[in-house]
């Protein structure tokens, strides 16, 4: 029936995932339930998640929370220190890490990137034009 996911600073001052309501999910739109949530790294953060239904239990059900970086990174395996030969894994390539206590994997990315190129075309000697998408659109006057 229903339901969110919330993603507040460690302060419990600021929500960053103010689109994240459970009722997209197993829509078309977002068949896997999957949000986009821009948090910064190096902080502490706490997850919770609400859900409402109408059914009754169902043994053996579970509920997983999983993330990706953003496109800007690349995960290091392989290796201790930045200066060993390290593997590093694109976006397209990482599994889906779980949300849990301890570690997290090292991740190396682009510094302040704020728009990711969805998609461009040259064709016979014309360039078409294309809108990134940014990540931050506060930042640049713009408000949702």
């Amino acid at each position: 029936m229903g339901g969110v996911l919330s993603v507040m600073d460690g302060g419990m001052q600021t929500e960053f995932c103010h689109h994240c309501d459970l009722k997209q999910c197993g829509t078309s739109r977002n068949p896997h339930c999957e949000f986009h949530v821009h948090i910064e790294g190096n902080a502490k953060y706490f997850l919770a998640l609400y859900g409402v239904t109408d059914q009754e239990a169902v043994d053996g059900a579970t509920i997983s929370l999983v993330y990706h970086p953003p496109r800007g990174c690349r995960q290091v395996i392989d290796c201790d220190e930045a200066e060993d030969p390290c593997t590093r894994v694109a976006l397209a390539d990482m599994p889906w890490f779980p949300v849990r206590a301890g570690r997290m994997p090292w991740f190396e990315c682009i510094k302040s990137f704020a728009a990711d190129m969805l998609k461009m075309e040259v064709g016979r000697g014309r360039l078409t034009v294309s809108k990134p998408v940014l990540k931050l659109e506060s930042a640049y006057g713009f408000s949702a």
